[in-house]
């Protein structure tokens, strides 16, 4: 009986053996704290019970960890030094660590606070811009990266008599009117710029005040782009509109598909300026838009509102393709017949052969792979126009797209040379894209334009 039970015993020693080892051990974090607070900066430490690597997430809010930093060699004592902290701030965070045979442990979620952090850095000058100056006052940008106010010491540069202003919120961006000038002077501007702690740097900037401008009696919303007709501004889908105004203001342009009916609103810039321009994305091709130009703040506070505008964007040419059905035929007696034109050609007939079906001559695209092929009309049209371009103009940049639609008029659309030519110096005002010189030479920008 004995050796019976020695027997079990060896069998059942053998098979424990053979049995798989135990799930991994759980690894335990101890220790964990956040101390030495200092200019953005923090320590973090904890302690495990094995050798582990680990990593720190850490952010603004429990479900946003969105920074992290990863402790590489296995160890039981961890440290990492947090960086781009805010002060006076609540900041959650949480630790994984990894044992040498790849199992895992993390923290629940804690917080640390960075109230009352030491400071001891000043802000530094990302950037100063004059943005403006008139005859009686200037308009000054600054930007510093960290929040601070600023005290600023002004005065013509050949006098050490100096007045004073300042600029009380803290703020990252800032921008400064000083009025009461004199006109015809260089003046020095010196900037100190102040954190919440009481570092402090100091840059300046000189400026001259003109004999011109004086008040907003005279404000102008001048130079509104395009005028008429740009392909190198109006697309099928994306409008570029710009302008200026005489004096450094914010503006906006506010725009819809009907008149007096404006839904949508884009700001030109949060930052006063004398030149302005908005880039209109999503709209529909070949579709009438109406909008008007708002200003307001700036130097003398001036709010204006523009006449009303408007532009069309172009109809989409390469992707207009007819229904077909099996037989080849349209299926419809409309688009068979439709001619969008007029110009006694079916819009399937025109596509068909790479004509433009919405105006004169070819599609664009048609246009830029025609120049490339020797004895194209387009070829032999491109060769002969930068002839008497250079000879005219001068060594001349033209937008690409502009260049192709002044071929295609030349070409298809029957405009003359010294069209082609003021449509260069004027932004196209001589030449439309899908309107004909014999219908075109009619409107006021053709005969305003033409001969200047």
């Amino acid at each position: 009986m004995a050796k019976k039970v020695t027997f079990y015993l060896i069998i059942a020693t053998l098979m424990i053996g053979l049995l798989p080892t135990s799930s991994r051990a759980l690894i335990i974090i101890t220790n964990t704290q956040v101390s030495n607070f200092k200019n953005g900066t923090a320590e973090m430490t904890w302690t495990t019970d094995n050798p582990t690597k680990g990593t720190a997430y850490y952010g603004l809010a429990a479900n946003q960890l969105d920074s992290w930093l990863s402790y590489g060699p296995y160890s039981y004592q961890h440290s990492l030094i947090l960086t781009g902290l805010t002060k006076d701030k609540t900041y959650y965070y949480k630790i994984i660590v990894e044992g040498q045979d790849g199992s895992q442990t993390e923290t629940y979620v804690q917080t640390f606070s960075t109230k009352g952090m030491t400071d001891t850095v000043a802000p530094n000058f990302v950037q100063i811009k004059l943005l403006q100056a008139t005859g009686n006052a200037v308009a000054l940008y600054w930007r510093t990266d960290e929040k601070s106010r600023a005290t600023i010491n002004y005065r013509p540069d050949n006098t050490e008599i100096s007045k004073s202003t300042s600029y009380g919120n803290y703020d990252l961006e800032h921008v400064l009117f000083i009025y009461d000038l004199t006109p015809r002077k260089n003046y020095l501007a010196q900037i100190i710029a102040q954190d919440s702690t009481g570092n402090k740097n100091t840059d300046s900037v000189y400026f001259y005040t003109s004999d011109g401008i004086r008040d907003a009696s005279n404000f102008t919303i001048s130079d509104i782009q395009p005028a008429s007709f740009d392909p190198s501004m109006i697309f099928s889908d994306t409008a570029i509109i710009s302008w200026e105004t005489s004096i450094a203001v914010r503006s906006s342009l506010t725009y819809g598909t009907r008149s007096g009916a404006y839904g949508k609103t884009l700001t030109a810039s949060d930052i006063p300026n004398t030149e302005h321009k908005v880039i209109i994305a999503g709209l529909n091709p070949n579709t009438t838009y109406f909008y008007k130009i708002k200003t307001w703040g700036g130097i003398y506070n001036r709010n204006v509102d523009s006449s009303e505008r408007s532009f069309t964007t172009i109809p989409v040419q390469s992707t207009v393709v007819p229904a077909q059905t099996s037989n080849n035929q349209s299926n419809s007696l409309v688009d068979s017949y439709k001619d969008s034109d007029n110009d006694g050609y079916p819009d399937s007939q025109e596509i068909k052969n790479s004509y433009n079906p919405y105006g004169y001559g070819r599609t664009l695209t048609t246009v830029a792979n025609n120049i490339k092929k020797a004895n194209t009309p387009e070829n032999k049209q491109d060769q002969r126009l930068k002839k008497i371009v250079q000879q005219t103009l001068g060594k001349t940049k033209i937008n690409s797209r502009l260049w192709l639609a002044l071929i295609n008029a030349a070409t298809y659309g029957g405009y003359s040379d010294q069209a082609i030519i003021q449509a260069i110096k004027h932004k196209g005002k001589t030449v439309h894209a899908t309107i004909s010189a014999e219908n075109w030479q009619n409107s006021s920008d053709y005969q305003n334009y033409i001969n200047r």
